[in-house]
């Protein structure tokens, strides 16, 4: 049974409510598949990072992918995916129920935690997507420099 893994991880600014989604989509050989990044707006950090695997969840509808690994940093979103109720707070509620609506179409998901060390990429890309004031996703070519970054950090084939 074949899967996609897809890393997900936010940047969130304060003073600005601006955040942005950092997603890395690998399949189940280590082979990339695609990275992209998503600005918004939020009222937290913590509702950032359910945005940002609201944004991953989309990417693997729209792909039509059936077997989903979701890694994560904010170990509150991840409990929250995974049905431990009140493990955010209510009002990232909504997001994590759409999330939850998402995952249906699924034949099989799971979504785990992963120290932020190991997220370090999704937040160079979340980073990124602060500058910009749309979506911005690479399916066939990476740009170099993310492309040595994703390699070295997730050990994974172009």
């Amino acid at each position: 049974m074949s899967f996609i893994k897809i890393n997900f991880g936010a940047s969130f600014v304060k003073e600005t409510k601006r955040m942005s989604a950092g997603l890395i989509v690998v399949d189940d050989a280590c082979n990339w598949r695609a990275a992209g990044c998503v600005p918004g707006v939020a009222q937290d950090a913590e509702k950032a990072e359910a945005l940002a695997a609201l944004e991953g969840i989309k990417w693997t509808v729209e792909h039509q992918v059936l077997n989903l690994q979701l890694e994560g940093d904010c170990i509150n979103v991840v409990n929250a995916i995974n049905g431990w109720n009140g493990a955010v707070k209510w009002t990232t509620n909504s997001i994590i129920l759409d999330c939850l609506e998402l995952l249906k179409c699924f034949n099989k998901w799971e979504c785990v935690y992963v120290p932020i060390k190991t997220n370090e990429v999704t937040h160079l890309l979340a980073k990124d997507a602060n500058l910009v004031e749309s979506s911005m996703f690479w399916h066939e070519e990476l740009p170099l420099l993310l492309s040595s970054i994703i390699s070295e950090k997730f050990d994974v084939s172009q």
